[in-house]
């Protein structure tokens, strides 16, 4: 950090405050830093970075770049409030906030709307994540079935297939992991996983049941097909936080959502549209 340089204070009563430490609020914060302008992040977890935090330690390149913002952002003098769970409209007029920045990301339904998606054994793909790079594969017995071959789920499968479990990734699209950077990151990421011996994958499918048994589901021909699994996480994609959000809609006259809170999207957008916002405040 010697050889940046902090800027001088604005003047004019500028004052942010940013509800959600995620990759775009730490972005968010470091670029109003940056400017001069006092931000505050509010962060209702015990730590900053967000969804991204609960990848597999070690193999994603995201934890470096996290960490990177998350120093920049201390250094320009961002407050952080750990444990904090957003304040109150009305707090925050109290506190002298001129511009609120939401954003608190998307969650990721539990369910799927078919027979048997609401089973008591099946899992919501963040909790399953948890599980995982919490280091409770212990609990996840026998074979496992993950529904939905994005990057999150095709990572904890990974992670899960080699401590020897066998693992199924079934996703509807031609291929796993579409939503990795193809030029960056993809390319290594199948490499990773063509080469662990209990890890595999069916494309192009359908899931038309979850059964005490398994998954049934069509293959990429139409025909039905089953499959056994003692454990099913859903990790189909991320429903944005939209209502919540709006709830602090008026709080002054600078409101922004940014980031999964608004439409999910992948970091490097979120990054683009944290710094899009931070220079028009």
């Amino acid at each position: 950090m010697a050889s940046l340089k902090k800027p001088e204070p604005v003047t004019d009563g500028r004052k942010a405050a940013i509800i959600g430490g995620g990759p775009t609020g730490i972005a968010a914060a470091y670029f109003l830093g940056r400017a001069g302008i006092p931000v505050t992040i509010f962060e209702q977890s015990h730590k900053l970075g967000g969804v991204p935090r609960l990848v597999i330690p070690g193999f994603r390149i995201s934890e470096e770049a996290i960490e990177k913002d998350i120093a920049l952002m201390r250094f320009y003098g961002a407050e952080v409030k750990l444990n904090t769970p957003a304040p109150s409209v009305s707090e925050l007029k109290a506190m002298g906030y001129t511009h609120i920045l939401f954003a608190v990301g998307a969650w990721k339904p539990g369910k799927l709307d078919i027979p048997g998606g609401d089973a008591q054994g099946v899992m919501a793909g963040i909790d399953f994540m948890r599980q995982v790079n919490g280091g409770q594969c212990s609990k996840l017995a026998g074979p496992v079935v993950v529904i939905g071959g994005g990057e999150v789920g095709v990572e904890a499968g990974m992670h899960l297939a080699k401590s020897g479990r066998n693992v199924t990734v079934l996703e509807m699209r031609e291929k796993l992991a579409a939503d990795t950077t193809i030029m960056h990151f993809r390319s290594m990421f199948k490499e990773y996983w063509e080469n662990i011996p209990t890890f595999h994958s069916k494309c192009g499918v359908t899931v038309t049941e979850i059964t005490d048994e398994g998954v049934r589901y069509l293959d990429a021909d139409g025909s039905e097909q089953f499959i056994a699994a003692d454990t099913v996480a859903i990790s189909t994609g991320m429903k944005p936080r939209r209502d919540e959000a709006l709830a602090f809609y008026g709080t002054t006259g600078h409101f922004y959502m940014i980031g999964d809170c608004k439409k999910p999207a992948t970091i490097s957008t979120a990054m683009r549209e944290a710094f899009a916002v931070a220079s028009e405040i």
